[in-house]
């Protein structure tokens, strides 16, 4: 009989550490929706999405204010007044009332909650937040300086709603916060924030805070990327610009994988991104249409036609960008050779793993990469990987962290939901196969801790 109840026992322990993965990988893809909108994921692959009205990210470029605008945002909300100009890396931030100047520019709305002096980690904070959020058009980009402070307000602002409208969803729990933050690579655990996120819930701080596992500590210095899990990182197209602050923040390892000039001896230059053209137009044109560049495609191709002039600059000729010298662009589009350059000379270790977007995912592409990420993996050292949105770097480095790291299949899935990459039998279902055939066995069990 002993026996007997000890298999009950342990078969009962089993399904219940199932079901609890199963409901954090529910958790995390109600808390982090896929970012198919706004639609410019190239031009836009550095924000977060957490609701399809909100939206984060760090300070913002007067670049990327004008790519918001073409992205469909509403609306902007910074956290802090910016009195002082600012940078990342080479690039530079304008001050408050310059952004706010842009915004109106390009028909956005524009508010600062706090003065540059104020404590964030406030109830009056999120108080402030709520107004703004219900006073202003929708979608509506938010930022501080680093992404971090406005997650914690943004997801404070959630947890309110959920203790005052019992339809509101995701429900955010003290034991929620911090086990999203944890994954976010962030921690809050401090006195002065948790006692904020106690008064806030309603509920009781857990007993045992979730560690985060993100290397280096303070990667938020480069904001811009989304953290995976440990050293792994991943991104869109880094800017020429940039180099400094990814070396200063501590990345030593740079995976590029998209495509070189040529490909089997055939052109292959992916697009870079341009002011006031759409994405999604073949670098070198098809039947329909002539090359991305061409003045004739960039005339066709245009998102205002009334747009002003100095909108691309103040000495420009045109209403609309013909290349892009920081996404290490040339006359046709993509220069992947330019960029290693720049990488190297920085003193970072650059790898060239090149990945056709147009590729359908299975065990075998992956078989292609895998040494090569684990490898790099095996280092300990902070990885930046990258493609043109961050949706394939997500992709491969996601499955060579499970990998190396022993993870199972729920964990996997999980991780592509924080990034707001979902994927299931009847999403992106040529990268399920490819998970389910990495991370499961012969009879379909997963593998790897649970």
């Amino acid at each position: 009989m002993a026996t007997v109840q000890f298999r009950i026992v342990l078969i009962c322990t089993v399904i219940y550490a199932c079901n609890a993965a199963h409901q954090k990988r529910f958790l995390f893809r109600d808390v982090f929706p896929d970012r198919v909108n706004p639609n410019s994921l190239q031009k836009l692959w550095w924000i977060r999405k957490m609701s399809p009205d909100l939206y984060l990210t760090g300070r913002l470029t007067e670049r990327q204010i004008k790519y918001a605008s073409e992205g469909g945002f509403r609306s902007i909300i910074t956290l802090f007044r910016f009195n002082s100009p600012g940078n990342l890396g080479l690039e530079t931030f304008t001050t408050t009332d310059g952004a706010k100047t842009m915004a109106y520019a390009v028909n956005m709305g524009f508010r600062a909650i706090l003065d540059s002096e104020d404590d964030w980690y406030k109830v009056s904070t999120v108080q402030k937040l709520t107004s703004a959020i219900a006073e202003m058009e929708k979608p509506i980009l938010m930022h501080c300086h680093r992404a971090h402070t406005i997650t914690f307000a943004t997801l404070m602002y959630m947890a309110n709603q959920t203790r005052v409208d019992p339809n509101f969803r995701p429900r955010i729990t003290s034991d929620v916060f911090y086990e999203v933050t944890a994954s976010l690579g962030l921690d809050f655990t401090a006195n002065n924030t948790s006692e904020v996120v106690s008064k806030i819930t309603g509920s009781p701080l857990p007993k045992v805070f979730p560690n985060t596992t993100a290397y280096p500590v303070e990667w938020s210095n480069y904001w811009l990327v989304h953290f995976v899990y440990k050293s792994w990182f991943v991104g869109g197209q880094i800017l020429s610009t940039h180099i400094p602050a990814i070396v200063g923040t501590g990345f030593k390892h740079v995976i590029n994988l998209r495509l070189g000039t040529s490909t089997h001896n055939q052109p292959s230059q992916e697009t870079v991104t341009l002011l006031n053209i759409v994405d999604g137009t073949p670098t070198y044109g098809n039947a329909t249409i002539g090359p991305r560049q061409s003045p004739d495609t960039l005339v066709r191709t245009r998102i205002d036609l009334d747009k002003a002039t100095t909108y691309i600059s103040a000495t420009s000729s045109v209403n609309y960008e013909q290349r892009n010298s920081l996404e290490f662009g040339d006359g046709v589009g993509y220069n992947e050779g330019l960029e290693q350059v720049a990488v190297e000379k920085a003193g970072l270790t650059y790898h060239h793993l090149p990945l056709d977007n147009g590729r359908q995912y299975s065990r075998e592409l992956f078989s292609e990469f895998k040494d090569k990420f684990l490898e790099i993996g095996e280092t300990g050292e902070p990885v930046l990987v990258h493609c043109s949105d961050s949706r394939r770097a997500a992709y491969l480095t996601v499955l060579a962290a499970a990998l190396q790291d022993g993870q199972d299949l729920n964990w996997a899935l999980s991780k592509l939901d924080e990034i707001g990459f979902p994927v299931g039998p009847m999403t992106s279902p040529d990268v399920y196969r490819m998970y389910v055939a990495w991370l499961t066995d012969s009879s379909g069990n997963e593998i790897g801790r649970r």
